[in-house]
């Protein structure tokens, strides 16, 4: 056939249109392929779920010595945590870095109440030379030639007369608790360390014996009661009852009482367990050491008003020394 008879019969075509279709049937094949090919196509972990971020590069330093041979030799030695099963026998109790030794002086640590550090706080302290037993404070003159400068937790720190500082340590005392079984009725003056048990029942609306007296919450005590039961009734004094913090929205109110022992003076004097003491002649207990500093000014008081909630009712209980 002729090329310029095909070439005139091809002419009155619309090759612009024709061109424009193919084009486009070409570039929907090509898409529909390649998203086939991508749901279809077996592919690796990488392709799927991308190349793996790279690893964050930690750089550790070379360990160094903090502590020498010599001071670990030391803490061995003090066994401070008694790895070894026992503890060093010896005068000289290291706390803080300090080797103050055991005062020699014939005194006996019966009972320390703790104020929150070593100023605050008061100490019962026995003569075993003289048979006496007196409560002290900082400051105080133990012995001739010693002076009472820190309590702390368990033990007193003295300031002897040249200038040495020893220590009295807090003595351990088992409750020897009696052998006979517990009558039903009431208790009546327990000896010390006899197991008298805890009060179950409420406190008697009054109690009287020589050198105390209380009808309802007004109380009234002998002076020589009052020394007797800060030199040699307070040791049973802090045994009779605990005093826990009492802790409202995270502040301190008061100390509630708890664990108050039969013919103790807390019995005695109308407290019955789950009693919060709030104020103290009007001052808030809202502190621990403010609440031993009060205590102390309080030894020579003569009117004393505690003011108590129980069961969300105030109570006032006053004591008056005569």
């Amino acid at each position: 056939m002729d090329i310029e008879i095909i070439a005139k019969k091809l002419r009155p075509l619309p090759w612009r249109k024709i061109a424009i279709a193919v084009g486009a049937s070409f570039l929907t094949a090509t898409v529909a392929s390649t998203i086939v090919a991508f749901f279809l196509a077996p592919r690796s972990p990488e392709q799927i779920l991308g190349p793996k971020p790279a690893a964050p590069v930690v750089s550790v330093p070379e360990p160094t010595i903090t502590l020498t041979e010599t001071v670990v030799e030391a803490i061995l030695k003090r066994n401070i945590f008694n790895s070894e099963g026992k503890a060093e026998d010896g005068k000289g109790q290291a706390r803080g870095g300090d080797q103050m030794q055991l005062t020699d002086l014939p005194i006996h640590v019966l009972g320390i109440i703790y104020g929150g550090d070593p100023y605050t706080g008061i100490a019962l302290v026995e003569n075993s030379t003289k048979k006496t037993a007196n409560s002290f404070l900082v400051g105080d003159q133990i012995e001739a030639d010693a002076t009472l400068e820190k309590i702390e937790i368990d033990r007193l720190i003295l300031l002897r007369g040249d200038g040495r500082r020893e220590i009295a340590v807090l003595e351990r005392q088992d409750i020897v608790r009696s052998t006979r079984k517990k009558g039903k009725g009431k208790a009546k003056g327990g000896e010390a360390g006899e197991d008298r048990g805890y009060a179950t029942e409420a406190a008697p609306d009054k109690f009287s014996e020589p050198g105390f007296d209380r009808k309802g919450g007004n109380v009234e005590m002998s002076l020589d009661y009052k020394n007797k039961l800060l030199t040699t009734d307070f040791a049973q004094v802090l045994q009779d009852a605990k005093a826990s913090p009492n802790v409202v929205d995270g502040e301190l109110k008061g100390f509630r009482l708890d664990r108050i022992r039969n013919d103790s003076i807390y019995q005695k004097a109308g407290l019955q367990n789950g009693d919060v003491v709030e104020e103290i002649n009007g001052i808030p207990l809202s502190d621990t050491a403010q609440a031993i500093k009060l205590l102390q000014s309080l030894r020579n008081e003569p009117d004393i008003e505690i003011r108590f909630s129980r069961g969300g009712a105030k109570q006032n209980l006053n004591m008056k020394v005569k």
